[in-house]
């Protein structure tokens, strides 16, 4: 299934999340969209000092007319290239936008950076127990936030992590005393290298050069660790190091050595806040994460690309090229090679184009920007928290972990990094898999990378076609002649679904006016799973919902096959209505025999009356055959069908060719699927 041309990859292994883990193949015989691509989201480069000057890589070349839409501004911050992107249409002057872009930096930098000696953060990191800070509010925020993710990642992202690193420093600095520098810092009272961690963070590579030479392996059964290790493992974690009191407006430290790190979450919270603060619609990027708000004014959903990280080879390239460049090692920024990279850098191989609707925020971690080389292996400079070992870049382990979350840069940074810090693509994926419902930003897709194969486990709802695969299928149909009976909410979905697989369909309707009892429907539409009850903080569950139904049964007995394919079906059906037909299903109830919130309805209308929701769904769906599908769906009301006509084959199987109808008898030959 994989084979390699001048092209590039032309086939993917896909691992897809079903009762049987069956592989899918996806054809990647080119790396361009039939849409253009907004921009592309990869491992971010660099994390360094303010006064590192990362160069600016080109954008991402555009297919359409889209760019003259759009008022644009660019730049390096924090040593990572951002773009921002919001419509014309908006009024809104690059000056403007580039007000609004540095005023949040400037805040973000001044509370949360470790690189600021004056940073807010760094003010936390210098106090002692017994001690606490007010939060302002954009702190608050942030710590609010990765107190969460700590919990809802069971520790794979923790923002404490400082003391085991330290200790790792300062093992290194005993190893190293020929280093005039090193020598230096270890004469330095135990105070002064606690100041020193919480101003400048750590010396990276130290604490590579230690974690090495102690003999950690990539092996995943390998978790030896020494008892001083497993001590500070225990000190470094969130629980054991900070508490946040008063209506979560204080915090404190449990003891002395405690550092706060919100580096992994920092970044996807300040693309939020300029997303926030800008006009709709607006596209924001920063080292590789991205959030997009609104709809595109080309009419058409956002893409980013995901790129594709480089080989063990192209690594191995890359760290000779930064030898050449005076990079002494045994740490190496990998900026691309010019010489070999040149093409590379205007033609990225991706690993997938996203589709984003507003809202929607992008964050990836990986482990090919910057690495350390020991004894002829290349490691990341990622560390797994539950093991406290770098990870080695090898074919088996997660290379890049790219999330697609609702609302949230900041979870979505927060998920990538606990991810990548698995190392196991299957573990990983276990981790994010249960966070596409009952949470209140809901991941709309994640992809896990590793090299060998190559393999991709891209997010699957059990029992959802994905649209790929739906694209293919419907390519392969042949146009075809439908006749759809009734014209409710199943008979009008039926038709259009019919109609996007090349048919012409005619939808015979007996009574004078289409819709049916669906519009006279007011009670709502039942889901779990949903991104209205997300946003609403209303937890629901697969289980909940089946069991409610097989309850409500009569006489006790139900389908079981049904009432699964009700219950996978339910959260993607709303979701289609919304999205397809801009219905507002913005309201959820409890309605008797549920155990949750789960009724969809539409909001009151300007007077504050009910909106009939079942009227307010056909009188849409109607609208829509009728402009987007004209000449392709025909409604025909006043058309009874009183029989089916028959044809029986030699083996006495019948077939149905066409209906009669009161008045008129139309016979039509129906393709056989």
């Amino acid at each position: 299934v994989i084979s390699d041309n001048d092209n590039g990859i032309n086939k993917i292994k896909i691992e897809s999340r079903s009762l049987s883990l069956s592989l899918i193949t996806l054809d990647m015989t080119s790396n361009k969209s039939s849409v253009p691509v907004d921009g592309e989201t990869r491992t971010s480069r660099i994390v360094q000092s303010l006064d590192f000057n990362f160069p600016v890589a080109p954008p991402p070349s555009q297919d359409d007319d889209s760019s003259n839409l759009f008022k644009t501004v660019a730049g390096v911050r924090c040593a990572m290239p951002y773009a921002v992107k919001v419509a014309a249409s908006t009024g809104i002057g690059e000056d403007h936008i580039s007000e609004i872009v540095k005023g949040v930096f400037d805040q973000v930098e001044a509370t949360l950076s470790n690189w600021d000696p004056n940073s807010e953060v760094n003010k936390v990191n210098m106090m002692k127990v017994g001690q606490q800070h007010k939060m302002s509010k954009m702190l608050q925020e942030v710590v609010v936030a990765a107190k969460e993710a700590v919990k809802l990642t069971r520790g794979c992202f923790d923002p404490s992590v400082a003391p085991i690193l330290a200790h790792y420093q300062l093992q290194a600095t005993k190893s190293s005393a020929s280093s005039s520098e090193t020598s230096s810092r270890h004469d330095r009272s135990t105070d002064e290298c606690r100041s020193e961690i919480s101003r400048r963070k750590l010396d990276i590579i130290n604490v590579w050069k230690d974690l090495l030479s102690r003999g950690y392996s990539s092996n995943p059964k390998d978790t030896k660790i020494s008892q001083k290790v497993e001590k500070l493992m225990h000190l470094s974690q969130w629980k054991e190091s900070f508490s946040v009191k008063n209506n979560k407006e204080y915090i404190s430290k449990k003891h002395n050595d405690a550092c706060l790190d919100l580096d992994g979450i920092a970044k996807g919270f300040a693309i939020d806040e300029i997303a926030k603060r800008l006009p709709s619609p607006c596209y924001v990027e920063w080292g590789g994460d991205v959030k997009v708000m609104g709809d595109h004014p080309a009419g058409r959903q956002w893409t980013v690309a995901v790129v594709q990280p480089g080989t063990l080879s192209d690594l191995q390239n890359r760290v000779l090229h930064a030898r050449a460049e005076g990079q002494s090692g045994p740490v190496f920024t990998l900026l691309k090679d010019a010489k070999n990279d040149k093409d590379n850098i205007k033609k990225s191989n991706y690993l997938a184009v996203l589709e984003l609707n507003g809202g929607d925020a992008v964050a990836t971690s990986g482990d090919c920007e910057k690495v350390l080389e020991k004894d002829g292996k290349l490691y990341s400079h990622i560390i797994n928290p539950h093991l406290g070992r770098l990870l080695e870049i090898n074919d088996n382990t997660l290379a890049q972990a790219v999330i697609v979350c609702k609302g949230s840069c900041t979870f979505a940074d927060a998920f990538a990094t606990a991810a990548i810090s698995l190392e196991d693509p299957s573990k990983a994926r276990q981790l994010l898999d249960p966070f596409r419902t009952n949470f209140i930003f809901p991941l709309e897709d994640f992809l896990l990378f590793s090299r060998k194969g190559p393999r991709i486990i891209r997010m699957s709802i059990p029992g959802v076609e994905p649209k790929s695969v739906k694209a293919k299928r419907l390519e392969k149909h042949e146009p075809a002649k439908v006749i759809v009976i009734g014209s409710g909410l199943a008979g009008m979905s039926a038709a259009i679904e019919a109609a996007d697989a090349r048919a012409r369909v005619i939808i015979l309707e007996k009574e004078e006016k289409t819709g049916g009892n669906s519009a006279k429907a007011t009670s709502g539409i039942n889901g779990w799973g949903t991104n209205t009850q997300a946003k609403l903080g209303i937890p629901d569950e697969e289980k909940l919902f089946e069991r409610d139904t097989h309850k409500s049964g009569k006489g006790g007995s139900t389908n079981p096959s049904l009432v699964r394919a009700l219950s996978i079906q339910s959260a993607p059906s709303i979701h289609w209505l919304q999205k397809k037909f801009n219905i507002p299903l913005d309201v959820v109830s409890q309605l008797g025999g549920h155990s949750a919130s789960r009724t969809h309805r539409a909001p009151p209308d300007s007077f504050g009356q009910p909106v009939p929701v079942g009227y307010a769904i056909m009188s849409k769906m109607k609208e829509v055959i009728e402009i987007e599908y004209s000449g392709r769906i025909e409604i025909r009301c006043g058309s009874k069908v009183t029989n089916f006509i028959k044809e029986q084959d030699d083996e006495g199987v019948y077939s149905v060719n066409g209906v009669d109808v009161d008045r008129d008898r139309w016979f039509w030959l129906l393709s056989i699927f």
